[in-house]
């Protein structure tokens, strides 16, 4: 690998180098974009939200993934921007029964489809096991606590809310483009 007394890399690890400057730079990137867009949206605590709930919660479920860093880059800008207008728009008007209802239907959805398997994210069985379970602890906790401040704040309620949404529905749009491709889980 590297070898810090003679501030040299071993040749043969070189792609996997590149590689994970590659994603720690488009993380950065993301991150970055998703903070400023919040900012820009007149709320930094909304990109802030959004990154505190998608970020652990889609590490353990898996989901749809853009074939190249911009593309990933575009779709999160973009999915966040509409989660931004949802909320604003349509969330207040929402009551905590028919929240209540989509948190069960998204418990279902992590129940049989998470953790999502595909080319980007190969896992083992063991870990496969690991990430459902802690993806379904992880999904009660955000759930939980969106409903607790649903009283309180319905607009940071909403946000996180519609992150954990969008990941249900990143999940169910990978396992409908495996089904397209015929792709066996």
């Amino acid at each position: 690998m590297f070898s810090i007394t003679s501030n040299k890399f071993d040749e043969k690890y070189y792609e996997v180098y590149k590689y994970g400057i590659e994603i720690l730079l488009s993380t950065v990137i993301d991150v970055v974009l998703i903070v400023f867009f919040g900012t820009l949206f007149g709320n930094t605590l909304n990109g802030l939200l959004y990154l505190i709930v998608f970020i652990p919660l889609r590490q353990f479920t898996g989901g749809f993934h853009a074939k190249t860093h911009l593309r990933c880059t575009l779709c999160s800008i973009s999915v966040f921007s509409l989660i931004c207008f949802i909320n604003v728009f349509l969330f207040p008007y929402i009551n905590i029964i028919a929240l209540e209802v989509f948190i069960l239907l998204g418990f279902i959805v992590i129940v049989i489809y998470a953790p999502v398997i595909n080319v980007n994210k190969i896992l083992t069985e063991k870990k496969a096991k690991i990430n459902k379970k802690r993806s379904i602890i992880l999904y009660w906790i955000i759930c939980l606590f969106a409903l607790i401040i649903f009283p309180i704040n319905v607009h940071y309620s909403g946000m996180i809310f519609l992150t954990v949404s969008s990941i249900i529905l990143m999940i169910l749009l990978e396992e409908i483009l495996k089904a397209v491709r015929g792709y066996k889980r």
